[in-house]
Order: C-alpha cells, then structure tokens, then sequence
C-alpha cells in the first residue's frame, strides 16, 4: 500500500494514493489563504496540539484574515483551539508550541483556546466573535 512519511514522527502512515491526492487538494484549497509555509507550520502546531491534548481537544479551525484570504504578509495566522476543558496547563502547552512553531518556520501563529461549551453558551453564542468563527472557520 502507498504512503507518506509523517514529518512529526517520521513514520510511515499508510493510504491511497487517490486518497493523498484529493487529501492534499482539500487542504490546499481549503487554506488558500496561506503561503506554502505557512501551511507547513499551522500542520505542525495542529499536529503538535492534537498530540498534547489528546481527548482533551475538540477542534482546531483557522479564523480571521487567513481564513478569508485577506491577510497580509504581516497577518498573524489565528487558530482556535476548542478544548472540553481549559485550564492553565493546557493552556500553557499549546503556547509553548506555537511559540516553538513560530520561531522554526517565522510565522506568528495566535491561538485561542476556547472551552466547547462557551460556543454553546447563550450569552457568548451571539457575540461577534463567535458568530464569525462558525461562518468562516475552517476545520484543520
């Protein structure tokens, strides 16, 4: 069976040849608004966060200027990191790989960490912010 090497691990993960195909086609068409680059690193802060986070981790979606293929080269790349719970600890791992992400790839990757149940909550379900990251968020 066909493959890639994952860059993180370095280990085979096996698949379809079809299925890279359309894989790669989906992201790059899905992250239009992203250098190749940029691209790369927000892969290895996703694949980093979902490592740490494990269950914790709900969803990671690309927001703001990037996601609308508006930003500027000097457009921070914001991501959201939807947990089941947060707490300073988590909090703190995820910094800490975007801040190692940024500085291998010279990017600035601006994640928030958000609790799945404020997307939920009544009050903060109709602020703005909110509302923009159900209508132009991107799932990573």
């Amino acid at each position: 069976m066909q493959g890639h090497l994952d860059a993180e691990s370095g280990e085979w993960v096996p698949c379809s040849h079809d299925f890279m195909i359309r894989k790669t086609q989906l992201s790059m068409k899905k992250l239009r608004g992203l250098k190749k680059q940029e691209i790369e690193a927000v892969n290895e802060f996703c694949t980093g966060v979902k490592k740490t986070l494990g269950s914790n981790l709900v969803e990671l979606k690309l927001f703001g200027s990037k996601a609308r293929g508006e930003g500027s080269r000097d457009s921070d790349i914001d991501v959201a990191v939807v947990v089941r719970r947060r707490n300073a600890g988590a909090w703190d791992r995820i910094m800490d790989i975007a801040f190692d992400v940024n500085l291998k790839w010279g990017v600035y990757i601006s994640p928030r960490v958000l609790e799945s149940r404020s997307l939920k909550d009544p009050k903060w379900r109709v602020t703005g912010f909110v509302k923009n990251l159900q209508r132009e968020g991107i799932p990573l």
